[in-house]
């Protein structure tokens, strides 16, 4: 995926600070099962996911722990 990009779009990704990040991605054996059980039980009206144990959400401090990337402003 991260490959396949034009070189200046490369550039821009990099910039952001999303080079590593998408790299990861490309690495990653797609798991359907798993993507499909999470979509199923999406909320868009409430952005949260309805899971068994409860409702959840991901929020900003989530998206840096999982993927190492800083969130600000």
């Amino acid at each position: 995926m991260y490959e396949a990009l034009p070189p200046r779009v490369k550039d821009l990704v990099n910039e952001a600070g999303f080079g590593e990040f998408i790299q990861t991605l490309s690495l990653v054996k797609n798991d359907h099962v798993v993507l499909v059980a999470l979509v199923e039980r999406w909320r868009d009206t409430t952005n949260t996911f309805h899971l068994p144990p409860g409702e959840m959400t991901v929020t900003p401090a989530d998206f840096a722990a999982i993927t190492g990337l800083m969130v600000g402003g």
